[in-house]
Order: structure tokens, then C-alpha cells, then sequence
């Protein structure tokens, strides 16, 4: 199993995991979701919003502007067969550093639905842990609705030490369970 950044070599295995269903791509933007008729469609425009979403910063609905030093898009891939994705940001400026501590965390991610309760998420937060050390964090924030209860029990089983939880995000998300883990 390897952690990829999103490439058209990888069209096949992702337009295979989309018969599922959409698959949140876990940039924070509006920009979220595509269905396997739009990617089958034009799987450019997708490797195109991506990278818009990587390259963007973000206002949030109430107007907060926030700015990302880093916010990257990966896919985890076993073999010939996708398994999920994520995203990881951080932010040097203080306003984005709050909003990430208190609404979205650093590490993001998605697991296609007959591939949960695995193993995969603790997996690929494991592979995240390490990337986001190498960029100098001391520490991370994940989250997870609390309706989610096998999202957060992972959390759990990894390390994380419940926080606080988000009445709702600045983007309208909803509630979320925070977590800190010290890398």
C-alpha cells in the first residue's frame, strides 16, 4: 500500500472505487465531490480542481480569509485498487492556525465505503503522521463528526486525545469531534 499524489496514471482505479458511489476528495473547498459519470466525463477537469484546490486559499463563508502554506491532495492505492484519500494542510499565519486547531484539523480523509472498518484510515493517518513531522509539526488536529462513530473510535485507537468538539465549522460542515495528537 502506498500513499500517491492524484495522477491520471490512476484514472482507471479511481473511475473502478467511484461505482460506489462519490468520493469526497477532503480539499477544503465547495469543490468536493465527483460522481464516476462526471469523472468518466472529463477526468482532466478533475486533475484540474484539484489542483486548484491545492493552489487556493480559502474564504470562508463568513469571510474569513485563511492561508495555507501547505494543502496537498493524496490517494492511497493497494495493488490495482483504490482505497481512499486525504488531505493535509498547515498554516504559518495565526488566524488560519486557529482555524484549523478549531474546525478542520491538519489531516482530512475518505475511505471508499466496502474498504471501511479495515484498517485503511489508521493506515493512512500513520503515513500522514509521518509526512506532516517532516514538515515541522509538533503536533496535529483531526476531527470527525460525532455521528461517526467508527472515525473517531480509530482516532481513538491511534492516539488522539478528544479536545473539545466544534458546535459548527466556518464552513458550515457541521459539528465536529477535535483530536490532538503529538507527533
Amino acid at each position: 500500500m502506498k500513499r500517491v499524489r492524484p495522477s491520471i496514471q490512476y484514472k482507471e482505479l479511481f473511475s473502478n472505487a467511484l461505482k460506489e458511489g462519490p468520493i469526497v476528495h477532503m480539499g477544503l473547498t465547495n469543490r468536493d465531490s465527483f460522481t464516476k459519470e462526471r469523472f468518466d466525463d472529463n477526468p482532466e477537469h478533475y486533475f484540474d480542481t484539484l489542483n486548484d484546490v491545492e493552489q487556493s486559499d480559502i474564504t470562508t463563508p463568513n469571510g474569513i480569509a485563511l492561508k495555507f502554506d501547505y494543502h496537498r491532495l493524496f490517494w492511497l492505492i493497494n495493488d490495482d485498487q483504490f482505497i481512499g484519500c486525504c488531505s493535509l494542510r498547515f498554516s504559518t499565519d495565526p488566524q488560519t492556525t486557529h482555524f484549523i486547531d478549531h474546525n478542520t484539523g491538519h489531516f482530512g480523509q475518505s475511505i471508499v465505503k466496502s474498504l471501511r472498518s479495515q484498517g485503511y484510515g489508521s493506515q493512512q493517518w500513520q503515513l500522514a503522521k509521518i509526512k506532516l513531522k517532516k514538515l515541522g509539526l509538533e503536533y496535529a488536529i483531526r476531527g470527525a463528526h460525532p455521528d461517526n462513530i467508527a472515525s473517531w473510535k480509530g482516532i481513538d485507537r491511534t492516539g488522539g486525545h478528544h479536545i473539545h468538539t466544534t458546535t459548527s465549522d466556518a464552513l458550515g460542515w457541521g459539528l465536529g469531534k477535535m483530536y490532538r495528537f503529538d507527533l
